[in-house]
C-alpha cells in the first residue's frame, strides 16, 4: 500500500496515498458497492483515479459509511468528525478530525507560485517572507489559505481580503496562526500545520482551534 505519509494525533488522523496501483488493483481491494461502482463508471479517467485514491484512504483508516458531498462540493461523513481531501499529481491527502478542518497538498512548482503570488499574498505577509526560503513560504501560505477556504466551505473567495496568515518562520514554527475575516470584518482564528513530504510536495492543514 503506497501510503507515503501518515500522522496521528489525539484529535486528527492524516494520510497521503500515492495512487500507483492500477484501477483494477484498487477496485479489487476496495470492493465497491453497486451504487459506488456506478458512480465510478461515470467518471473521466482522471476523476476515476482520484475517486479510487480517496476511497483507498478511507479504506486504510478503516472508516465506516460513505463519503458524501454538499452542493458546494465539500466532503463529509455521517459522523461527529470532519474530513477534508486534496489531490495533486497522483497523491491524495485525507484528514479526519474532531475539529472542522481543511487540507491542501501541492507539488512544488516555484515558477508558477512566484507568478501568482500577487493573487494571494498580502502586504503584511510579504513583510515576513525570507528571500532564501521564498518559495517555501509561498507554498505554505497558499496551502494554508486553500485549507481555510475549504474549512469555510468556499463562502469567502478572496485570498487577499478574507484570509490572513500571521508571521511565522519557515522550519522553526511548525504551527501557524491564521485568520478568516468575513464580510463584516469579524475575525476567527485557526491553527495551520505544514510539512514537506516525498518528492517535493507541501502538505498544509488547518484546524478550527488554537493549540
Amino acid at each position: 500500500m503506497p501510503v507515503v505519509y501518515k500522522l496521528k494525533r489525539r484529535h486528527s488522523h492524516i494520510i497521503v496515498w500515492e495512487v500507483t496501483e492500477s484501477n483494477e488493483e484498487l477496485l479489487e481491494m476496495l470492493q465497491l458497492s453497486e451504487e459506488r461502482r456506478k458512480a465510478y463508471d461515470s467518471l473521466s479517467e482522471k476523476r476515476k483515479r482520484e475517486f479510487l485514491g480517496i476511497r483507498a484512504c478511507f479504506h486504510y483508516l478503516q472508516l465506516e459509511g460513505e463519503i458524501r458531498y454538499l452542493p458546494s462540493g465539500k466532503p463529509y461523513i455521517k459522523s461527529n468528525h470532519h474530513i477534508s481531501i486534496s489531490h495533486s499529481w497522483g497523491k491524495v491527502a485525507f484528514i479526519i478530525s474532531k475539529f472542522a478542518v481543511g487540507i491542501d497538498i501541492e507539488k512544488s512548482r516555484p515558477e508558477k507560485i512566484l507568478n501568482i503570488r500577487h493573487k494571494f499574498v498580502r502586504e503584511d505577509e510579504e513583510a515576513f517572507i525570507e528571500k532564501k526560503h521564498e518559495t517555501d513560504y509561498l507554498h505554505i501560505i497558499w496551502g494554508a489559505k486553500e485549507s481555510l477556504y475549504k474549512l469555510h466551505d468556499g463562502g469567502l473567495e478572496s485570498f487577499l481580503q478574507h484570509y490572513k496568515i500571521e508571521k511565522f518562520r519557515f522550519n522553526y514554527d511548525q504551527k501557524i496562526v491564521c485568520e478568516i475575516i468575513d464580510e463584516e470584518h469579524h475575525t476567527q482564528f485557526y491553527t495551520a500545520h505544514y510539512d514537506r513530504i516525498k518528492d517535493g510536495f507541501y502538505l498544509v492543514y488547518v484546524l478550527d482551534n488554537i493549540l
